[in-house]
């Protein structure tokens, strides 16, 4: 229990998701604010009115997440646990998006991704810049991947001192 809320896991063991070609695909989960229990471990509560007070905590041990040619994808959670994360043909907004929505929850943004290691980006043909509190808050970032991104204009180098490779 966490002051309260019942905290509902889905797919604790789960450390592997790939969506690849989901035109369709707008979201895995209803689009909602981002907290955190005492535990500082990062769950989503629904927009909807909660029963029983719950909380619901989206694949604890996720470590690879791997989005592809999911070009309707309007939200998607940000996994604290998350080591690698590649993101294929989908629209720029939604990096944007979660940049927006960690920052209007009074949460900053790399805290959600403060373990990612290994980030892979390819063929966001709209993306033009990283979100402004994005890549150089990013510790522990050491691999960065950008290909077929042709509208991509600036990428600071306060944001690539972490990186061993680019």
């Amino acid at each position: 229990m966490n002051r309260g809320r019942e905290v509902k896991e889905f797919f604790p063991c789960l450390e592997e998701l790939v969506f690849f070609d989901l035109q369709n695909l707008k979201g895995w989960w209803e689009e909602a604010p981002l907290v955190t229990n005492d535990n500082h471990r990062a769950t989503v509560s629904s927009q909807r009115p909660l029963q029983k007070k719950e909380s619901i905590c989206l694949f604890p041990c996720l470590s690879k997440l791997k989005i592809g040619i999911c070009t309707n994808l309007t939200h998607m959670p940000l996994h604290p646990f998350l080591e690698e994360l590649e993101l294929k043909n989908i629209p720029a907004r939604l990096l944007q998006q979660s940049a927006m929505v960690a920052a209007g929850a009074n949460l900053v943004y790399p805290l959600y991704l403060s373990k990612l290691k290994d980030m892979h980006i390819d063929g966001i043909i709209d993306l033009v810049s990283f979100p402004e509190k994005g890549l150089h808050q990013l510790t522990s970032l050491q691999h960065l991947s950008i290909e077929n991104c042709p509208d991509l204009v600036c990428l600071t180098e306060e944001g690539l001192k972490s990186l061993t490779s680019l």
